[in-house]
């Protein structure tokens, strides 16, 4: 939509092709049972009686022998929107089932600004081009390859004058265009900020009527930043006294009219969220916060979320039954090895690309007394494991709202045709998957039977009359405008309205740790893909999946050259790659790119090599605490 203030209507690079990915060639339009052993896209199409037979007739062995409970869905923000993604815990509250919760993406952020605003959405995107914005401070994100339309706000800002710092674990395009550019080992961008905290604190820079006006401080914070001990931090970090400095003096310089954007990736460490929250304190001592020109950018959605909340309440239909068992997404592979789950059904998602610890997840994904079943549009790493799977329609095909993660907003998405008549929704699925199965009877009989079309007048109805009138007159509606600033009145969603400082746990521990020729791992997404979306119209990028970057100091210091075989190595996985020089890397850093094309090899996954161990206050995944070895073969 080009009249949109965000998007001006243009795709980023990732969606340029997205009509080729409707109707390529290897998209599902069958239902496949498995044809050859668990572990290998090995299946034969079937017709859809068939196929929903044999799904019904395992699901009441097992609810039978079991119990409903044995039977577990796990989902998450695939191909999907807030109808297509909740509706299924209609199916799985009415079969007395179990269902995941939580998230593998941006919880340890959320869960860090939470403790701190009672809230993670403080401000509002489009103040990084407002005219009091004279700093922008990104923190771990690569706005060129995954926000092009926020570094599109960033350069507008740039192009009036506004200074840029960046602070990444890679020198992204953004990076080398910034003012300011600290090159982070991974895991240390949280005590980044505490250091320059503490000199700001020391310096007497912070807005003391500010502070006295809105903030709670709980625990002797300036006691623990004098524990420090400058020199050795800074020589533990890998960065020099001089960077903090500079970071320090333009923080000063443009006090009241900073604004930080925060990436995801900043968090995906043990202890993420407290590094977002350290961060943030920047942000909150200087008074930088519900200003013209200030705040933190981070995940937007929680902005009038009380209208997302009520919608959620109708997709759902939760209060009318007994919620189903919840169970961590993050933590499927120890759920499934805990035995008490027979059945899997997995709909917008590919956990067998996208969560971490894949040696633990694959084992539990290869028993033969786990009964798979997958809902997609393409084969891919979790459909080798599926005994049954069935054809999805696309987002595009299907009647649902979107829920923005980066501008507070509504849109609304009207279905176009699918080509492919056995393809099916994910609420036609679990509607007739309910309707099998008898679960539309009596109580619940009504909860299986509307349409998306219907569920989405009904939602529209909920969010109030300006609201639904802005959505289907021109397709979204945002929640605020360029000018607006979110909390202008100092009135945060906690008890007492104040900010709630606490003194934030960082931990550097897995900088002493690393063994000779071990390496730190980050695992970025690509920027033509998501996770392992959009693999069948990219494929001209596969070769990057097949490749561990390291910087060329670090290529000589193990002996190897640029473009050689190397095994790399993490516990129980030794998988061969490519190794490719990237001077974009800290030395003592490596890089696998995550996702993939939908139907990999089944092995060569960054995953591998990523720990299973939660982020400590989100409990979404630590991606980027793994540490690898490199040997030429």
């Amino acid at each position: 939509m080009k009249d949109h203030p965000f998007t001006q209507g243009f795709f980023c690079q990732k969606y340029t092709n997205r009509s080729a990915y409707l109707y390529h060639p290897d998209r599902l339009q069958h239902p496949l049972v498995r044809n050859g052993p668990k572990g290998s896209n090995a299946f034969k199409e079937t017709d859809s009686e068939t196929a929903w037979q044999m799904l019904v007739t395992k699901t009441r062995e097992i609810k039978d022998e079991h119990g409903p409970k044995a039977i577990l869905g796990a989902y998450y923000s695939g191909n999907t929107g807030l109808i297509s993604g909740d509706y299924s815990r209609r199916f799985f509250g009415a079969l007395g089932g179990a269902i995941t919760t939580g998230g593998i993406c941006n919880e340890g952020g959320i869960a860090g600004l939470k403790e701190l605003f009672g809230t993670y959405s403080t401000t509002n995107p489009f103040q990084l081009n407002d005219p009091e914005t004279r700093l922008i401070v990104v923190w771990g994100s690569d706005l060129a390859g995954h926000n092009i339309h926020a570094r599109q706000l960033v350069s507008k800002a740039r192009h009036r004058g506004a200074k840029l710092a960046v602070i990444d674990t890679r020198r992204t395009a953004t990076a080398s265009e910034a003012d300011l550019f600290i090159h982070a080992t991974p895991g240390t961008e949280g005590m980044i900020a505490l250091l320059a905290l503490k000199q700001l604190l020391t310096g007497e820079m912070q807005d003391a009527e500010f502070i006295t006006t809105h903030v709670d401080i709980d625990g002797d914070l300036v006691g623990k930043l004098r524990e420090i001990d400058d020199d050795a931090m800074l020589s533990s970090i890998y960065v020099t006294r001089d960077e903090i400095d500079a970071l320090v003096a333009m923080l000063a310089e443009y006090q009241h009219h900073t604004i930080f954007d925060i990436g995801y990736g900043t968090q995906k460490y043990t202890f993420g969220g407290e590094a977002v929250k350290s961060i943030a304190l920047l942000q909150i001592f200087l008074g930088n916060i519900s200003k013209p020109g200030c705040g933190i950018v981070y995940s937007q959605s929680g902005l009038r979320r009380d209208i997302v909340n009520d919608i959620s309440r109708y997709i759902t239909a939760n209060e009318r039954m007994d919620n189903a068992k919840e169970v961590s997404l993050i933590e499927l592979a120890s759920a499934l090895e805990s035995g008490e789950f027979k059945m899997l059904v997995i709909y917008n998602f590919n956990p067998a690309s996208s969560l971490p610890d894949q040696e633990q997840l694959r084992a539990q994904l290869v028993r033969d007394d786990l009964f798979v079943v997958v809902h997609d549009l393409f084969l891919n790493a979790t459909t080798r494991y599926a005994d049954i799977v069935f054809p999805a329609k696309a987002s595009v095909e299907t009647n649902d709202l979107f829920w923005s993660f980066y501008i507070p907003g509504i849109s609304i998405t009207r279905s176009g045709p699918c080509p492919y008549p056995e393809c099916m929704s994910n609420i036609e699925f679990f509607q007739r998957f309910a309707q099998s199965l008898g679960l539309d009877e009596e109580e619940f009989q009504d909860l299986f039977t509307e349409n998306d079309s219907s569920i989405v007048n009904q939602c529209l109805s909920i969010v109030g009359p300006e609201v639904q009138q802005d959505v289907l007159t021109r397709g979204y509606h945002l929640f605020v405008n360029q000018d607006t600033v979110p909390f202008d009145d100092l009135q945060f969603p906690t008890p007492n309205h104040r900010i709630q400082v606490t003194v934030p746990n960082i931990s550097v521990s897995h900088l002493f740790d690393r063994k000779p020729g071990e390496f730190f791992l980050i695992t970025p997404q690509h920027e033509r893909f998501i996770h392992s979306q959009l693999g069948e119209i990219n494929q001209d990028h596969a070769g990057d999946f097949d490749a561990v970057y390291l910087h060329p100091d670090d290529i000589a210091m193990i002996g190897a050259d640029d473009g050689c075989i190397v095994e790399v190595s993490s516990g129980a996985s030794n998988i061969p790659y490519t190794l490719l020089a990237d001077s974009h890397l800290k030395p003592g850093t490596a890089l696998l790119y995550s996702g993939g094309l939908s139907a990999d090899n089944g092995k060569r996954n960054a995953n591998f090599f990523t720990p299973g161990t939660p982020e400590a206050l989100g409990h979404s995944g630590s991606y980027n605490s793994g540490k690898i070895m490199i040997n030429r073969v």
